[in-house]
Protein backbone atom coordinates (compact mmCIF):
# COMPACT_ATOMS: atom_id res chain seq x y z
CA UNK A 1 0.00 0.00 0.00
CA UNK A 2 1.40 3.38 -1.04
CA UNK A 3 2.03 5.76 1.85
CA UNK A 4 0.58 9.25 1.56
CA UNK A 5 3.14 12.05 1.53
CA UNK A 6 3.38 13.90 4.84
CA UNK A 7 2.33 17.50 4.45
CA UNK A 8 4.71 20.35 5.29
CA UNK A 9 3.50 22.19 8.40
CA UNK A 10 3.49 25.99 8.17
CA UNK A 11 2.30 28.56 10.71
CA UNK A 12 0.93 31.88 9.46
CA UNK A 13 0.80 34.85 11.82
CA UNK A 14 -1.46 37.86 11.23
CA UNK A 15 -2.59 40.46 13.80
CA UNK A 16 -6.31 40.22 13.10
CA UNK A 17 -8.78 38.32 10.94
CA UNK A 18 -10.84 41.42 10.25
CA UNK A 19 -11.37 41.67 6.49
CA UNK A 20 -8.49 43.36 4.67
CA UNK A 21 -5.99 42.84 1.89
CA UNK A 22 -3.61 40.67 3.94
CA UNK A 23 -6.45 38.53 5.25
CA UNK A 24 -7.84 38.07 1.74
CA UNK A 25 -4.42 36.94 0.53
CA UNK A 26 -4.09 34.43 3.39
CA UNK A 27 -7.59 33.07 2.81
CA UNK A 28 -6.98 32.61 -0.90
CA UNK A 29 -3.70 30.75 -0.30
CA UNK A 30 -5.09 28.43 2.37
CA UNK A 31 -8.18 27.67 0.32
CA UNK A 32 -6.14 26.69 -2.75
CA UNK A 33 -3.04 25.01 -1.31
CA UNK A 34 -2.92 21.20 -1.61
CA UNK A 35 0.13 19.60 0.00
CA UNK A 36 0.89 22.02 2.81
CA UNK A 37 -0.81 22.17 6.20
CA UNK A 38 -1.16 25.82 7.21
CA UNK A 39 -2.33 26.88 10.67
CA UNK A 40 -3.06 30.49 11.68
CA UNK A 41 -1.91 32.31 14.79
CA UNK A 42 -3.55 35.66 15.54
CA UNK A 43 -4.27 38.08 18.36
CA UNK A 44 -7.57 38.35 20.24
CA UNK A 45 -9.39 41.67 20.10
CA UNK A 46 -12.59 40.11 21.47
CA UNK A 47 -14.35 40.09 18.10
CA UNK A 48 -15.34 37.06 16.01
CA UNK A 49 -15.04 38.07 12.35
CA UNK A 50 -17.02 36.37 9.55
CA UNK A 51 -13.77 35.43 7.82
CA UNK A 52 -12.88 33.19 10.77
CA UNK A 53 -15.80 30.86 10.06
CA UNK A 54 -14.74 30.57 6.43
CA UNK A 55 -11.13 29.90 7.35
CA UNK A 56 -12.09 27.19 9.84
CA UNK A 57 -13.29 25.10 6.90
CA UNK A 58 -9.67 24.82 5.74
CA UNK A 59 -7.39 25.41 8.73
CA UNK A 60 -6.88 25.61 12.50
CA UNK A 61 -6.92 29.04 14.12
CA UNK A 62 -5.03 29.74 17.35
CA UNK A 63 -5.48 32.99 19.28
CA UNK A 64 -3.07 34.62 21.67
CA UNK A 65 -5.15 35.98 24.55
CA UNK A 66 -3.96 39.55 24.11
CA UNK A 67 -4.59 42.55 21.87
CA UNK A 68 -1.39 44.45 21.14
CA UNK A 69 -2.54 48.08 21.08
CA UNK A 70 -0.15 49.67 23.57
CA UNK A 71 3.41 49.38 24.82
CA UNK A 72 2.11 48.26 28.22
CA UNK A 73 0.41 45.19 26.70
CA UNK A 74 3.70 43.93 25.25
CA UNK A 75 4.75 41.96 28.35
CA UNK A 76 1.53 39.94 28.27
CA UNK A 77 2.03 39.47 24.52
CA UNK A 78 5.50 38.00 25.11
CA UNK A 79 4.13 35.60 27.73
CA UNK A 80 1.38 34.45 25.36
CA UNK A 81 3.85 33.90 22.52
CA UNK A 82 6.11 31.79 24.77
CA UNK A 83 3.19 29.70 26.01
CA UNK A 84 2.01 29.06 22.46
CA UNK A 85 5.33 27.78 21.15
CA UNK A 86 5.86 25.70 24.29
CA UNK A 87 2.86 23.63 23.15
CA UNK A 88 3.01 24.09 19.35
CA UNK A 89 6.55 23.83 18.00
CA UNK A 90 6.36 21.14 15.32
CA UNK A 91 6.23 23.58 12.41
CA UNK A 92 8.82 23.49 9.65
CA UNK A 93 8.14 27.10 8.65
CA UNK A 94 6.66 30.21 10.23
CA UNK A 95 5.40 32.85 7.80
CA UNK A 96 4.85 36.23 9.46
CA UNK A 97 2.41 38.62 7.80
CA UNK A 98 3.08 41.81 9.74
CA UNK A 99 5.44 44.62 10.60
CA UNK A 100 8.36 44.87 13.00
CA UNK A 101 6.28 44.90 16.22
CA UNK A 102 5.83 41.15 15.82
CA UNK A 103 9.55 40.32 15.62
CA UNK A 104 9.24 38.55 18.98
CA UNK A 105 7.26 35.71 17.39
CA UNK A 106 10.21 34.96 15.13
CA UNK A 107 12.63 35.19 18.05
CA UNK A 108 10.75 32.54 20.05
CA UNK A 109 10.24 30.40 16.94
CA UNK A 110 14.04 30.35 16.53
CA UNK A 111 14.43 29.24 20.16
CA UNK A 112 12.15 26.28 19.40
CA UNK A 113 14.26 25.34 16.35
CA UNK A 114 11.85 26.45 13.66
CA UNK A 115 14.57 27.03 11.11
CA UNK A 116 12.63 28.74 8.30
CA UNK A 117 11.21 32.08 9.45
CA UNK A 118 9.67 34.17 6.68
CA UNK A 119 8.89 37.86 7.16
CA UNK A 120 6.35 39.16 4.63
CA UNK A 121 5.93 42.91 4.13
CA UNK A 122 2.50 44.12 3.06
CA UNK A 123 2.91 47.86 3.68
CA UNK A 124 5.10 50.89 3.04
CA UNK A 125 4.52 52.57 6.38
CA UNK A 126 3.38 51.97 9.95
CA UNK A 127 -0.36 51.92 10.63
CA UNK A 128 -0.06 54.61 13.28
CA UNK A 129 0.82 58.29 13.20
CA UNK A 130 1.91 58.14 16.87
CA UNK A 131 5.51 59.37 16.77
CA UNK A 132 6.65 57.26 19.75
CA UNK A 133 5.23 54.05 18.27
CA UNK A 134 6.85 54.84 14.92
CA UNK A 135 10.27 55.34 16.54
CA UNK A 136 9.94 52.04 18.40
CA UNK A 137 8.76 50.35 15.20
CA UNK A 138 11.87 51.50 13.37
CA UNK A 139 14.10 50.20 16.17
CA UNK A 140 12.30 46.84 16.04
CA UNK A 141 12.97 46.56 12.29
CA UNK A 142 16.54 45.52 13.13
CA UNK A 143 15.24 42.76 15.39
CA UNK A 144 12.87 41.58 12.68
CA UNK A 145 15.79 41.32 10.25
CA UNK A 146 17.87 39.49 12.85
CA UNK A 147 15.33 36.73 13.47
CA UNK A 148 14.03 36.32 9.90
CA UNK A 149 15.68 33.89 7.51
CA UNK A 150 13.68 34.67 4.37
CA UNK A 151 11.99 37.82 3.11
CA UNK A 152 8.82 38.33 1.03
CA UNK A 153 7.06 41.51 -0.07
CA UNK A 154 3.91 42.32 -2.00
CA UNK A 155 5.74 45.04 -3.94
CA UNK A 156 9.21 46.48 -4.45
CA UNK A 157 8.35 49.52 -2.31
CA UNK A 158 7.03 47.47 0.62
CA UNK A 159 10.15 45.29 0.61
CA UNK A 160 12.53 48.25 0.61
CA UNK A 161 10.61 49.91 3.44
CA UNK A 162 10.71 46.98 5.87
CA UNK A 163 13.85 45.08 4.86
CA UNK A 164 16.25 47.92 4.03
CA UNK A 165 19.10 46.41 1.95
CA UNK A 166 18.10 42.76 2.36
CA UNK A 167 17.20 40.73 -0.71
CA UNK A 168 13.54 39.74 -0.89
CA UNK A 169 11.13 37.89 -3.16
CA UNK A 170 8.09 39.72 -4.52
CA UNK A 171 4.97 37.59 -4.07
CA UNK A 172 2.00 38.87 -6.11
CA UNK A 173 -1.25 39.17 -4.17
CA UNK A 174 -3.12 36.45 -6.03
CA UNK A 175 -6.89 36.43 -6.37
CA UNK A 176 -9.60 34.28 -7.94
CA UNK A 177 -9.75 36.14 -11.25
CA UNK A 178 -13.09 34.82 -12.53
CA UNK A 179 -14.96 35.87 -9.38
CA UNK A 180 -14.07 39.53 -9.94
CA UNK A 181 -15.06 39.85 -13.58
CA UNK A 182 -18.09 42.07 -14.17
CA UNK A 183 -21.48 40.37 -13.68
CA UNK A 184 -24.57 42.29 -14.78
CA UNK A 185 -26.92 39.87 -13.01
CA UNK A 186 -25.24 40.45 -9.65
CA UNK A 187 -25.39 44.20 -10.22
CA UNK A 188 -29.14 44.13 -10.77
CA UNK A 189 -29.67 41.94 -7.71
CA UNK A 190 -27.73 44.29 -5.44
CA UNK A 191 -29.36 47.44 -6.83
CA UNK A 192 -32.73 45.88 -6.01
CA UNK A 193 -31.59 44.67 -2.58
CA UNK A 194 -30.43 48.12 -1.46
CA UNK A 195 -32.99 50.15 -3.45
CA UNK A 196 -30.34 52.04 -5.42
CA UNK A 197 -32.04 52.41 -8.79
CA UNK A 198 -30.83 55.48 -10.73
CA UNK A 199 -28.00 56.12 -8.27
CA UNK A 200 -24.42 56.81 -9.35
CA UNK A 201 -22.52 54.63 -6.90
CA UNK A 202 -19.04 55.50 -5.69
CA UNK A 203 -17.42 52.50 -4.03
CA UNK A 204 -14.72 52.14 -1.39
CA UNK A 205 -13.54 48.95 0.32
CA UNK A 206 -11.07 49.00 3.19
CA UNK A 207 -10.51 49.54 6.87
CA UNK A 208 -11.79 52.83 8.29
CA UNK A 209 -8.46 54.15 9.49
CA UNK A 210 -5.97 56.99 9.27
CA UNK A 211 -3.97 55.13 6.61
CA UNK A 212 -7.01 54.69 4.37
CA UNK A 213 -7.91 58.39 4.74
CA UNK A 214 -11.54 57.30 5.16
CA UNK A 215 -12.95 60.61 6.42
CA UNK A 216 -11.82 62.33 3.21
CA UNK A 217 -14.33 60.19 1.29
CA UNK A 218 -17.10 62.37 2.72
CA UNK A 219 -15.46 65.53 1.37
CA UNK A 220 -15.27 63.85 -2.01
CA UNK A 221 -18.95 62.86 -1.94
CA UNK A 222 -20.00 66.34 -0.85
CA UNK A 223 -18.15 67.89 -3.79
CA UNK A 224 -19.43 65.38 -6.35
CA UNK A 225 -23.04 65.88 -5.25
CA UNK A 226 -22.80 69.55 -6.18
CA UNK A 227 -22.63 68.42 -9.81
CA UNK A 228 -24.13 64.93 -9.71
CA UNK A 229 -27.08 64.95 -7.31
CA UNK A 230 -27.68 61.18 -7.61
CA UNK A 231 -24.18 60.38 -6.34
CA UNK A 232 -24.20 57.75 -3.59
CA UNK A 233 -21.28 56.41 -1.54
CA UNK A 234 -20.84 52.84 -0.32
CA UNK A 235 -18.05 52.10 2.16
CA UNK A 236 -17.38 48.46 3.02
CA UNK A 237 -15.19 48.07 6.07
CA UNK A 238 -14.72 48.85 9.74
CA UNK A 239 -12.01 50.31 11.93
CA UNK A 240 -11.01 52.66 14.71
CA UNK A 241 -12.32 55.79 12.93
CA UNK A 242 -15.81 54.38 12.40
CA UNK A 243 -17.47 56.62 15.01
CA UNK A 244 -15.69 59.71 13.71
CA UNK A 245 -16.87 58.82 10.21
CA UNK A 246 -20.47 58.55 11.40
CA UNK A 247 -20.20 61.90 13.20
CA UNK A 248 -18.93 63.56 10.03
CA UNK A 249 -21.75 62.00 7.99
CA UNK A 250 -24.24 63.72 10.32
CA UNK A 251 -22.28 66.97 10.22
CA UNK A 252 -22.47 66.98 6.40
CA UNK A 253 -26.13 65.84 6.36
CA UNK A 254 -25.24 62.88 4.15
CA UNK A 255 -27.18 60.18 6.03
CA UNK A 256 -29.37 59.44 2.99
CA UNK A 257 -26.45 59.39 0.57
CA UNK A 258 -24.17 56.81 2.20
CA UNK A 259 -24.36 53.11 2.96
CA UNK A 260 -21.88 51.69 5.48
CA UNK A 261 -21.43 47.92 5.29
CA UNK A 262 -19.19 45.55 7.21
CA UNK A 263 -18.80 41.85 8.03
CA UNK A 264 -19.39 40.95 4.38
CA UNK A 265 -17.41 37.98 3.15
CA UNK A 266 -18.65 37.85 -0.46
CA UNK A 267 -17.28 41.31 -1.18
CA UNK A 268 -16.42 40.32 -4.76
CA UNK A 269 -20.11 40.73 -5.63
CA UNK A 270 -20.15 44.40 -4.63
CA UNK A 271 -17.68 45.61 -7.23
CA UNK A 272 -20.47 44.97 -9.75
CA UNK A 273 -22.64 47.45 -7.88
CA UNK A 274 -20.17 50.33 -8.13
CA UNK A 275 -19.91 52.83 -10.99
CA UNK A 276 -16.39 53.84 -9.96
CA UNK A 277 -13.93 52.98 -7.22
CA UNK A 278 -12.19 55.54 -5.00
CA UNK A 279 -9.19 54.92 -2.74
CA UNK A 280 -7.70 58.06 -1.13
CA UNK A 281 -5.15 56.13 0.99
CA UNK A 282 -2.12 58.00 2.30
CA UNK A 283 0.09 54.95 1.67
CA UNK A 284 -0.31 51.37 0.46
CA UNK A 285 1.93 48.33 0.30
CA UNK A 286 -0.01 46.97 -2.64
CA UNK A 287 -3.83 47.44 -2.52
CA UNK A 288 -5.52 44.24 -3.51
CA UNK A 289 -8.86 46.05 -3.73
CA UNK A 290 -7.60 48.23 -6.59
CA UNK A 291 -6.44 45.08 -8.36
CA UNK A 292 -9.89 43.53 -7.92
CA UNK A 293 -11.65 46.71 -9.02
CA UNK A 294 -9.62 46.89 -12.23
CA UNK A 295 -10.47 43.30 -13.11
CA UNK A 296 -14.13 44.23 -12.65
CA UNK A 297 -13.63 47.03 -15.18
CA UNK A 298 -14.00 49.90 -12.72
CA UNK A 299 -12.15 53.17 -13.06
CA UNK A 300 -10.08 53.59 -9.90
CA UNK A 301 -9.40 57.13 -8.68
CA UNK A 302 -6.50 57.21 -6.21
CA UNK A 303 -4.00 59.56 -4.59
CA UNK A 304 -0.95 60.27 -6.74
CA UNK A 305 2.27 58.34 -6.03
CA UNK A 306 0.68 56.05 -3.44
CA UNK A 307 0.20 52.77 -5.28
CA UNK A 308 3.18 50.62 -6.35
CA UNK A 309 3.66 50.04 -10.06
CA UNK A 310 2.76 46.35 -9.64
CA UNK A 311 -0.91 47.31 -9.17
CA UNK A 312 -1.16 49.07 -12.55
CA UNK A 313 -2.46 46.21 -14.71
CA UNK A 314 -4.75 48.33 -16.92
CA UNK A 315 -5.57 51.89 -18.00
CA UNK A 316 -8.26 52.02 -15.32
CA UNK A 317 -6.23 53.79 -12.62
CA UNK A 318 -6.35 57.59 -12.48
CA UNK A 319 -4.03 59.37 -10.05
CA UNK A 320 -5.13 62.72 -8.63
CA UNK A 321 -3.68 65.33 -6.30
CA UNK A 322 -6.58 67.27 -4.79
CA UNK A 323 -10.30 67.32 -4.06
CA UNK A 324 -11.23 69.10 -7.28
CA UNK A 325 -9.45 66.46 -9.35
CA UNK A 326 -11.28 63.70 -7.48
CA UNK A 327 -14.59 65.38 -8.32
CA UNK A 328 -13.71 65.81 -11.99
CA UNK A 329 -12.49 62.22 -12.51
CA UNK A 330 -15.41 60.64 -10.64
CA UNK A 331 -17.99 62.56 -12.65
CA UNK A 332 -16.30 61.55 -15.92
CA UNK A 333 -15.52 57.96 -14.94
CA UNK A 334 -16.71 54.95 -16.96
CA UNK A 335 -16.20 51.21 -17.06
CA UNK A 336 -13.50 49.65 -19.24
CA UNK A 337 -12.97 45.90 -19.47
CA UNK A 338 -10.26 46.03 -22.14
CA UNK A 339 -6.47 45.56 -21.96
CA UNK A 340 -6.33 44.18 -18.41
CA UNK A 341 -3.20 42.07 -17.81
CA UNK A 342 -4.02 40.03 -14.71
CA UNK A 343 -2.12 36.84 -15.63
CA UNK A 344 0.50 36.95 -12.84
CA UNK A 345 -2.15 37.54 -10.17
CA UNK A 346 -4.01 34.27 -10.72
CA UNK A 347 -4.29 32.72 -7.25
CA UNK A 348 -3.58 29.24 -8.60
CA UNK A 349 -0.18 30.33 -9.93
CA UNK A 350 0.72 32.26 -6.78
CA UNK A 351 -0.29 29.33 -4.58
CA UNK A 352 1.78 26.92 -6.68
CA UNK A 353 4.83 29.17 -6.33
CA UNK A 354 4.44 29.38 -2.54
CA UNK A 355 3.86 25.66 -2.15
CA UNK A 356 6.95 24.86 -4.21
CA UNK A 357 8.90 27.33 -2.08
CA UNK A 358 7.74 25.70 1.17
CA UNK A 359 8.52 22.19 -0.12
CA UNK A 360 12.06 23.14 -1.20
CA UNK A 361 13.10 24.52 2.17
Amino acid sequence: MKKSMKKTKVLYFVDTLEYGGIQTFIYNIIKNIKNTEIDILTLNDGIEYPLEEELKKYTKIYKLNVWLNSISSYNKYKKEVNNFFKNHNDYKIIHLHGTSKNYYILKVAKEYNIDIRISHSHSTNFETNNIIKRIIGNIWKNKLLKYSTNFFACSKESGKWLFKNKEFNIIPNGIDIDKFKYNEKLRKELIKKYNLKNKFIIGNIGRITYQKNSLFLLDILKEVKQIKDNAFLIIIGSGELENKLKDKIKEYNLEKDILLLKDIHDIYKYYNLFDCFVLPSLYEGFSIVVLEAQINGLECIVNKDVLPKEVFISDNIVEVENLNEYKKEIINSKRNNKNIDYSKYDIKEVTKYLEDYYQRR
